[in-house]
């Protein structure tokens, strides 16, 4: 039987060679640490956008989806790195306006390298399957 290997790379915000495609949910720790922020920071995003996490029901814990995360991209972006207010964000968050071409370049590579992760993952598999038929 073929050993499955542990796959530890953590996406980090700053980081293009991992992805956040690697799991459906998220606790706001764990968002926390991946964009750098501070969960009290997520918690007020949450109050003043359209962030809004699911919560399971038998805990009340926050679960972050991949939208979430990519949502949180954006307000951090916006926030931190264009310097835009809290509010500002807010509402072009809203009204669906147009966001910044560096960040609409992000988003499709994100999508790009969680395509390419997943292509990894098949071959990967389908090499560890035809190791263990040699056996």
């Amino acid at each position: 039987m073929p050993k499955k290997r542990k796959n530890n790379t953590h996406w980090r915000f700053e980081n293009p060679q991992a992805s956040p495609q690697e799991k459906p949910y998220y606790t706001i720790g764990e968002v926390a640490r991946l964009f750098k922020v501070d969960e009290t920071q997520l918690r007020y995003w949450e109050r003043h956008t359209p962030l809004a996490p699911k919560r399971a029901a038998s805990s009340g814990t926050r679960l972050y989806t991949q939208d979430d995360l990519k949502l949180v991209e954006r307000i951090r972006y916006l926030l931190i790195d264009k310097g835009l207010s809290l509010q500002a964000v807010a509402e072009q968050l809203q009204s669906g306006g147009a966001v910044d071409t560096d960040l609409q370049i992000r988003e499709k590579l994100w999508e790009v390298r969680a395509k390419v992760l997943e292509l990894k993952r098949v071959v990967d598999q389908q090499l560890n399957d035809a190791n263990s038929g040699d056996e």
